[in-house]
């Protein structure tokens, strides 16, 4: 709560005594015609010097003084003219502002504070600029602090990427445990960055093979991920669902690869909706999962969605022939034989068609 008290003095000294009223001194060279206005506005854009062109060119005020009108606070210019000067940088220029029959082209030539009347500060105001300058010192002492290690951080992570791309496995996974280890004393044990470098090393344990040392590394992510969006699916998660998949896959474990296989599959479906093209080897793996569960139901819809997806998107993957078979299999099973000798024609012409007629 002191903190939440700090920021708030902090803020309020900013927008009372930093954020003062401005006034801006202005240049402007004034034409008697929009064409010749079109003609100084392309040779100032080409580097002319503003001040030449003035004396040259305009027939206002000011032209003799290298086309400066002076300084001028809010309100004090025509509604047409203040409009262009706010969209104005400091050396720019406006776009041509008609008025009266006249062409204006605008530059900003500098900025200053209006000064108030002087007046005795008060008491409170005291201590509010006090605190203010003390917040600030600390604002920038905490940003100061934070971004040293983030800049550590940054480059530990391109070597880590960059030992990985060499084939230098071993060495990637030694950055990637003490980045770990330096996300959680940095950020928290809870920290988005603490995920993602979990991420990054039960990826390089189970690229060297040791599957065991990456498994709660990636449920160790994936909690921290569905805590961080409060158990609703995210895309965030996906980088720990699929992998887990297959691990426990891998195990022979396919009940729990399937649990975690579809909820990565509803998450990309409320992203993507059903039937897009991404969705095809969610449902194709979910229907060998079941399949190897003996649960021949879930097993046949995922393969009847692979299907429709590859109809619907014209694809052509090996995929399709393996659940084109499994089905003509599952329908034999049943008892449905004219469909399952329909399916298993659908996969020989699919086969057909991609290889020559002598192919044994």
């Amino acid at each position: 709560m002191p903190r939440f008290w700090l920021l708030w003095i902090g803020c309020c000294w900013i927008t009372t005594v930093a954020a003062q009223p401005q006034r801006v001194e202005i240049g402007a060279i004034v034409l008697t015609t929009e064409s010749q206005a079109e003609s100084v506005l392309q040779q100032l854009k080409a580097g002319a010097d503003f001040a030449e062109i003035a004396a040259r060119y305009s027939v206002g005020p000011g032209s003799t003084n290298g086309g400066r009108l002076g300084f001028f606070a809010p309100g004090d210019l025509r509604p047409e003219l203040e409009q262009a000067v706010a969209q104005l940088d400091e050396g720019g220029y406006s776009y041509i502002v008609a008025i009266d029959n006249r062409y204006y082209i605008l530059t900003r030539f500098s900025t200053v504070p209006i000064q108030a009347p002087e007046q005795k500060s008060s008491p409170l105001f005291t201590v509010l600029s006090a605190v203010g300058i003390l917040f600030l010192i600390k604002l920038l002492w905490w940003l100061f602090k934070r971004y040293i290690p983030i800049r550590q951080f940054r480059r530990l992570n391109q070597q880590m990427y960059q030992l990985h791309a060499e084939g230098k496995v071993d060495a990637a996974l030694e950055i990637a445990l003490t980045l770990l280890e330096k996300n959680r004393q940095y950020f928290g044990d809870k920290s988005r960055e603490t995920a993602e470098a979990l991420s990054n090393a039960a990826f390089l344990h189970d690229a060297r093979g040791d599957s065991r040392a990456a498994e709660p590394l990636y449920r160790e992510g994936l909690e921290i991920a569905r805590d961080r969006n409060a158990g609703h699916g995210s895309p965030a998660m996906l980088k720990f669902l699929n992998p887990l998949g297959d691990i426990y896959w891998g195990w022979g474990d396919y009940e729990r690869a399937a649990q975690y296989f579809q909820e990565a599959l509803d998450i990309n479906r409320k992203q993507l909706g059903d039937g897009h093209p991404d969705l095809f080897q969610g449902h194709e793996i979910l229907a060998q999962a079941y399949q190897q569960l003996g649960d021949i139901e879930k097993s046949g819809f995922h393969h009847r969605q692979v299907i429709e997806i590859a109809e619907k998107h014209q694809l052509e993957n090996p995929a399709i022939v393996s659940t084109l078979n499994a089905l003509a299999e599952q329908q034999r099973l049943k008892g449905d034989y004219t469909q399952s000798l329909a399916l298993s024609l659908r996969a020989l012409e699919m086969i057909e068609r991609h290889t020559s007629e002598d192919h044994p």
